[in-house]
């Protein structure tokens, strides 16, 4: 077998002589195979426009606050351009709201409360009432100083406040009502026909809706001397709260206070912790605002909605109850002042129960009996519409003075 020589390579001197008489393109630059030979890239045709690239941004990764429903970002996750603006929505999105789970009172009441609700009857006498009233402010509750009155429950949602009262309550026959605000008094007269309270008596601070409530009053009173049915024991007053310093002799304080001033919370629940027999409270704010807030040395019950009239809105009363202190022993006088069965003086006023002397002359006029409410509401419409005129006239003279000029 014949052995054929491998090429022998050129010598160093050949290829520089080769390399000087083809020197390499400057515009092609050459690489190098696999094998090791070299080659020139393709010359571009200088008709041939050239594509521009852009060169890609470079992300900015900025640290976040992870998206909501979704797992927070790594190192090694796709970072992905977002605006400030994006950001920010991101960052101040509100976290879904919790639903509060209810009180073991809430859920000891909740079954009974609730058949309460859809059993409350409305008696005969108190739907007599509330047709009295009709015929004289209609049955949206009237206008009183440029509006509507506001706090006006319509009278199944009254009953229904009542009917949980005397279930939970203790409100009875015996027990003393106060209405902060009472407006036309439709609560204060609904108490008077169901169950009958010994004292109702209701508050108002503006003369305009006191003087409607007056005029409530004054057919009421007279239809009570001819129907023992219609509950008395009601009188409203015009007045300010601020000049009280405790809630005694009341059992029980009602207060639709929707809109009531900072202020007026703080004097009131200083009444409250002054007073020695008010033991239940119904307020339409709740806890937060009631015990955290202002201080009422209450604990919260529960809470029903009720329904107003004209405007039909909803709102939610808040039962409250004392709260004992355990360090303080109750006194003997305390105890007969709870218990409601004493002896009266003379003046009219039981000696063991107390009272704040701005609610004195009231519950004397109350114990006096039905005649005597009665003439003091027709002394106070009297004085009002007297007062009223008087005012119009001087309006109509200065209009006649200013004409005659």
């Amino acid at each position: 077998m014949v052995k054929t020589s491998s090429p022998s390579k050129p010598s160093a001197a050949a290829r520089k002589l080769k390399m000087s008489q083809n020197p390499p393109s400057p515009s092609s630059p050459s690489r190098r195979t696999s094998s090791g030979s070299k080659f020139s890239s393709p010359k571009k045709d200088p008709r041939t426009p050239t594509r521009k690239t852009k060169t890609p941004k470079t992300p900015i990764v900025t640290p976040s606050t992870p998206r909501l429903g979704k797992k927070s970002y790594t190192s090694e996750d796709e970072v992905e351009e977002t605006s400030d603006e994006n950001e920010s929505i991101l960052i101040n999105l509100p976290s879904p709201k919790k639903k509060s789970s209810p009180t073991a009172m809430e859920e000891k009441y909740e079954a009974s409360i609730k058949e309460l609700k859809n059993t409350a009857v409305v008696k005969e006498s108190t739907k007599k009432a509330y047709s009295i009233i009709s015929k004289f402010t209609g049955s949206l509750g009237g206008n009183g100083a440029g509006g509507p009155i506001y706090g006006e429950l319509t009278i199944k949602s009254m009953q229904k406040v009542v009917q949980i009262m005397k279930e939970y309550m203790d409100f009875s026959s015996s027990s003393r009502f106060i209405d902060v605000g009472a407006g036309l008094g439709k609560p204060n007269i609904h108490v008077a026909m169901d169950p009958g309270v010994s004292f109702s008596y209701g508050i108002e601070v503006n003369p305009e809706r006191w003087y409607l409530s007056l005029s409530n009053m004054k057919p009421l009173l007279k239809e009570c001397t001819k129907d023992d049915n219609m509950g008395s024991n009601v009188i409203l007053a015009q007045g300010d709260v601020m000049e009280a310093n405790s809630f005694d002799p009341f059992t029980h304080v009602y207060m639709f206070d929707i809109g009531f001033p900072g202020f007026l919370f703080a004097h009131l629940s200083s009444m409250f912790n002054s007073s020695k027999v008010s033991k239940y409270l119904i307020s339409y704010y709740g806890p937060k605002k009631i015990i955290e807030q202002y201080g009422f040395e209450v604990e919260y019950m529960f809470k029903v909605s009720v329904s107003m009239h004209g405007s039909g809105e909803f709102h939610s009363g808040y039962y409250y109850k004392r709260v004992e202190k355990k360090s303080k022993k109750k006194s003997s006088s305390a105890k007969k002042a709870l218990n409601l069965n004493v002896e009266h003086d003379t003046d009219g006023l039981p000696n063991d129960v107390p009272c704040d002397p701005v609610f004195e002359e009231p519950w004397r006029k109350v114990r006096k009996g039905n005649e005597e409410v009665l003439k003091w509401t027709s002394d106070k419409l009297g004085e009002f519409q007297s007062v009223s005129i008087a005012k119009a006239d001087k309006r109509e003279r200065k209009k006649r003075e200013l004409y005659n000029v």
